[in-house]
């Protein structure tokens, strides 16, 4: 029986596998590689917001020795990266912004954050006019600052002597916080520990987020393996095939 020849030889049939195997395998790692880049961006979850009730100012601090004034919060639960927190102040001095963890009226350990703030807020209106104050509204970089849910904290302005803030307060709307003071005239008896005032809030706002999930992307040493692999499997289908087409000639 005559043998049939398609014009193609075995050759020219490897080198064509061995390129559709090879452009499988680069597409395939591609889409490995775009699928893992990237992250899934934080979203705004939570947001407290204690307004001011329009009625008392809270004017803090002391000629002669330094001073805190300040708001505790409860972290959500879930959504526990902070990314923002707002005070309506009015000062004409720079004074710093700290965020601590709290317990007891005492401020754990070194500052979780510091920002300079001021000068702020208009000195013509009366301190009981909403045109008086001005919102300081830090940002925290990096997509906000990551605390444990459920936790107690506290966001203080922290005074040097002479320095003065007046702050907007609400009675006690914020059931999971409170306002944060010195109340003796000889200022705070540490630069830690402050007076818990329950039966009030500082005017606050604050947004809170969850962490960006990070999409982990293939090493390429692994794609590279893979690919590897498929050329593997390819090249070994091919000696099958030859194998074959061997032992029909025979």
């Amino acid at each position: 029986m005559p043998t049939r020849h398609s014009g193609i030889s075995q050759s020219d049939c490897a080198a064509v596998l061995r390129h559709r195997l090879w452009t499988a395998a680069v597409r395939f790692a591609l889409v490995l590689l775009l699928a893992g880049l990237g992250t899934t961006p934080a979203r705004a979850q939570t947001t407290i917001s204690v307004p001011w009730d329009g009625v008392f100012p809270a004017l803090c601090g002391i000629f002669n020795t330094p001073d805190i004034c300040g708001q505790s919060f409860v972290v959500p639960t879930g959504d526990n990266v902070l990314q923002s927190f707002t005070f309506p102040i009015a000062t004409l001095d720079t004074v710093s912004f700290e965020i601590y963890a709290l317990s007891l009226g005492h401020l754990d350990g070194p500052a979780l954050f510091t920002a300079p703030v001021g000068p702020l807020g208009n000195a013509d209106p009366d301190y009981h006019d909403a045109g008086h104050y001005e919102e300081a509204t830090i940002t925290f970089p990096g997509g906000g600052l990551a605390l444990t849910s459920g936790a107690l904290y506290a966001a203080v302005m922290r005074m040097e002597p002479g320095e003065f803030v007046d702050f907007q307060t609400s009675e006690d709307h914020y059931p999971g916080g409170a306002r944060l003071a010195c109340l003796s005239l000889n200022g705070c008896p540490t630069d830690r520990d402050v007076d818990v005032i329950t039966s009030q809030d500082l005017a606050f706002t604050a947004t809170f987020g969850r962490a960006p999930v990070a999409n982990v992307a293939p090493e390429p040493v692994s794609m590279l393996l893979l690919g590897t692999g498929l050329m593997g499997v390819g090249g070994t289908a091919l000696r099958r095939r030859r194998k074959s087409a061997g032992d029909a000639a025979a």
